[in-house]
């Protein structure tokens, strides 16, 4: 007798969830929304309250596998493992897709099979899904992403592409390996450094992926100042295993944003002073007070009328999220 041949999706979506499943079930509908029929659902679970198993009950479609309390990163690479599609969306379970991400990855898909990952932005929101603010970490160079544990403490920027918004080929997996899983902070850093050591880079698209759900329970409300450890002792890893030429190369980017940092901290000075000072409409202020707004904004940043004039005529044509 011929059995039929096994089809490979085009999505295996991998989610781990512990302890977490009242926010699964939004989980799941947000893949369902994405209105693709070539995907699977992967869940590996390893909560001890059994909700998640509950919820799972109510999709079919769901592969639920359960797997003893051994952290993330043991189970997402369970989940890995257990992958048959062509393209790898890893969406832990209090977070969730916005409309359209998958076509759009399906529209991109030539650039995962040349060594790219597609990510794109992601909007946090706290445990009820309202909105609290905009992640657009764009195209990441490697040195800069290197250089992300000595970034944050001086700035506070989050360089890292958000990790329920990067979609990557299976063929990736298989080339660089799973999720070290002595990590329990810094899985996702290490990956894409990894990854990116293998000649993979980021391809960044302006649109809205995920939700990154921001809660009590969820592993990010520590503080980034949690990861920093694990991330700062990845980076020195990697680093020390680079060639000297290229360890050169990381200690001059490294030179190179500190100086951005100084120009864009000066430049969000520049723009606290005109909001605070003019509100959303400076034509309500005598043409004096606009003067002297003026004047002092380019003592705080001397280039900030001009970008500020170039950012206003071509924000009227640029694709916005």
């Amino acid at each position: 007798m011929n059995h039929p041949k096994e089809i490979t999706p085009d999505f295996s979506v991998i989610t781990c969830c512990y302890n977490q499943g009242e926010y699964l079930e939004d989980n799941i509908k947000s893949v369902l929304a994405q209105g693709v029929t070539s995907f699977e659902h992967i869940v590996i679970d390893s909560s001890s309250d059994g909700v998640a198993a509950q919820v799972c009950q109510r999709y079919p479609h769901v592969r639920y596998i359960f797997q003893e309390k051994s952290g993330q990163s043991a189970a997402l690479n369970r989940g890995f493992q257990e992958a048959r599609g062509l393209i790898i969306a890893w969406l832990n379970s209090d977070d969730y897709y916005e409309k359209g991400a998958f076509a759009t990855v399906i529209a991109h898909r030539d650039r995962l099979n040349n060594k790219q990952l597609i990510a794109g932005g992601a909007a946090v929101v706290d445990q009820h899904g309202r909105f609290l603010w905009l992640l657009r970490n764009g195209r990441v160079p490697f040195f800069r992403l290197l250089m992300h544990p000595r970034l944050y403490p001086f700035n506070g920027w989050m360089v890292m592409p958000c990790q329920p918004s990067v979609f990557f080929s299976k063929s990736m997996l298989d080339e660089i390996g799973l999720l070290d899983t002595k990590l329990k902070f810094g899985m996702d850093y290490e990956f894409w450094l990894r990854a990116m050591a293998h000649g993979y880079r980021f391809h960044y698209i302006r649109q809205l992926f995920s939700h990154y759900r921001y809660h009590p329970t969820s592993l990010t409300n520590q503080g980034y100042d949690t990861f920093l450890g694990e991330w700062s002792a990845v980076s020195e890893r990697v680093l020390k295993q680079l060639s000297k030429a290229d360890q050169l190369r990381a200690e001059m980017w490294w030179k190179y944003m500190r100086v951005e940092c100084f120009f864009v901290q000066r430049h969000k000075l520049a723009e606290q002073h005109v909001a605070v000072r003019f509100g959303h409409d400076p034509s309500h202020h005598p043409l004096y007070r606009r003067v002297l707004v003026v004047l002092r904004t380019v003592l705080i940043a001397p280039w900030y009328p001009l970008t500020g004039t170039y950012h206003l005529l071509a924000g009227r044509n640029r694709t916005r999220m």
